[in-house]
């Protein structure tokens, strides 16, 4: 083989392994593939070279056939099944004997072969062929990545509408549809004891006043703070939502309704504490809430709605006896 004969004319450089028993055929091989503008490394077994790949992840790997330890299907086999998103394309080299078992191993994922002796101006063929290859997989493995990329980013998007669809804008409560959607999601659970849940319906007191003295610009952000002021009240696992207006609707879960009464007149306490100012005429000086707890069955629709109707008519008691309390009512 004269390296001299070879003209390096290929637009892509690759990364050659050689793989060969023979130490001058390797040091042959290894001259004229640098001649023709490659990189290339040598391995004298199947094992060796398996280890350099790992390491480096040959473009091309130019393997003989018969070798001890890992022969040329062996190393050409494991390539396949360890390959990862890169592509390296396979050419073992076979004596004019071997022809039939270089057939048999392209149905196994052999790329190309070369006889022995090798050509220069096959081998630079063989290469010019695993050149377009590589670069055709390099493309789609590049197109593949934005096609990721541009499904995670529409995924990510799809989850944020999905989610601001749930959640009102105003005060970051969940919304009327995500309400509907959780109510669903408790009626088909199973009925048992750690399953139960208490409803409580808050309604700001005054709140139409407020809006009338300062403005219902003061008035979205006294809502801003009084929904912040519930986030931070209440426990991990209730779930907060607007249920129009002024009012606001906390779904308790795993609660008795003893238990739910205390948590949510603890929110009323701090609610009042937060002192965000009233207008004059209001029941009180600050911004207050009157609330009403029932327990909320969750077996079927109408059974929800009887729930919250029991809620509601807590929260008209807790108004009738001066606003800013707590009322209860059982089914």
């Amino acid at each position: 083989m004269t390296p001299a004969a070879l003209r390096s004319d290929s637009k892509m450089s690759l990364n050659v392994l050689v793989v060969d028993d023979d130490d001058n055929l390797r040091d042959e091989l290894a001259e004229a593939i640098t001649a023709l503008g490659h990189s290339c490394t040598t391995a004298r077994e199947g094992v060796q070279a398996w280890e350099l790949h790992c390491v480096k992840g040959f473009d091309v790997i130019l393997s003989d056939w018969m070798m001890p330890y890992m022969n040329g299907l062996e190393l050409c086999t494991r390539v396949r099944l360890e390959a990862g998103d890169t592509y390296t394309y396979f050419i073992m080299m076979t004596s004019l004997t071997d022809r039939g078992h270089a057939v048999q191993a392209l149905r196994e994922g052999l790329d190309d072969y070369l006889t022995k002796p090798v050509a220069p101006e096959e081998l630079q063929a063989k290469l010019r062929s695993a050149a377009r290859i590589t670069a055709l997989h390099r493309g789609l493995s590049r197109n593949n990545d934005v096609l990721r990329r541009d499904g995670d980013r529409l995924r990510r998007d799809s989850d944020r509408s999905f989610k601001a669809a749930r959640v009102d804008a105003l005060t970051e409560a969940g919304n009327r549809l995500r309400l509907q959607e959780d109510l669903a999601v408790m009626r088909a659970k199973p009925t048992r004891r750690e399953n139960h849940y208490c409803a409580a319906l808050c309604d700001v007191d005054n709140f139409k006043l407020f809006n009338d003295c300062f403005g219902h610009v003061e008035g979205d952000e006294a809502l801003r703070k009084v929904a912040a002021a519930m986030r931070a009240s209440l426990r991990e696992g209730d779930a907060l939502y607007r249920y129009g207006g002024e009012e606001f609707l906390v779904i308790l879960p795993e609660e008795s309704i003893e238990k739910a009464f205390a948590v949510m007149d603890r929110l009323r306490s701090d609610l009042e504490h937060l002192a965000i100012p009233h207008a004059p005429l209001a029941t009180h000086p600050v911004v207050t809430m009157s609330i009403g707890v029932s327990d909320l069955a969750h077996a079927s629709d109408s059974a929800q709605s009887d729930s919250l109707r029991r809620a509601d008519a807590a929260l008209y008691r807790a108004k009738a006896a001066g606003r800013n309390r707590v009322r209860m009512q059982t089914g």
